[in-house]
């Protein structure tokens, strides 16, 4: 009788927690995510490869600043968000048009990532200034651009930047992205440790994608 008790027992037990069991959240798309915080559909936001960007992105205008980079292993197209990191995009802006990426090198480069705009040639190096951090609300997505900063703080980045060939949403919040690869990412799959950047120049998207 006892055994008999006990087994019926164990059977409502198993049967309670098999009911309770629930159905693990669905995970969050970041393009999704990103796409319903600008107010658009999915079907309007669809770049994650970085290779097009849609005409009702909410950073395009004619004067969104675009960064052409010439490199050893071929070109890319870089646009900039100057409307959620404005102090960011200008930095960039002015170093881009004092000469300074020029003959530079990506001193890093991983399956995740490719890093460049150092002058010491290994990531200790900048152009002797740091700006303040600035949280764009942008993810890390493939093709996504942003700024390298030392591990000692937020406000350190200063000239280092680094392009996404693989999603890295873990950065998020941490790292100020304020561009995106619009065109060339098969040049950025392409770059190797030493490679080096030709010329930066720049350019608007009125100029460039029209």
């Amino acid at each position: 009788m006892k055994k008999l008790l006990f087994i019926l027992t164990m059977t409502v037990m198993i049967l309670t927690i098999a009911g309770c069991k629930t159905t693990p959240d669905t995970p969050v798309d970041p393009v999704e995510k990103e796409a319903t915080e600008a107010g658009m559909t999915v079907s309007t936001w669809t770049a994650p490869e970085g290779e097009t960007v849609p005409k009702d992105h909410p950073e395009l205008t004619a004067d969104t600043p675009v960064v052409l980079l010439e490199t050893e292993k071929g070109e890319m197209a870089m646009m900039l968000y100057h409307r959620s990191a404005p102090i960011t995009v200008e930095n960039m802006k002015n170093l881009v048009e004092s000469g300074y990426y020029d003959g530079l090198t990506f001193h890093r480069v991983e399956d995740v990532l490719i890093q460049g705009g150092d002058p010491s040639g290994n990531g200790s190096g900048g152009p002797g200034y740091t700006i303040p951090f600035e949280d764009s609300g942008w993810s890390h997505k493939t093709g996504a651009v942003g700024m390298a900063r030392k591990a000692s703080g937020l406000d350190t980045a200063g000239s280092q930047f680094y392009i996404c060939t693989y999603p890295l949403p873990s950065l998020d919040g941490d790292y100020c992205v304020f561009g995106f690869v619009i065109e060339g990412m098969e040049t950025a799959n392409a770059i190797t440790v030493g490679d080096k950047i030709i010329k930066a120049s720049l350019t608007t998207w009125g100029e460039y994608g029209e």
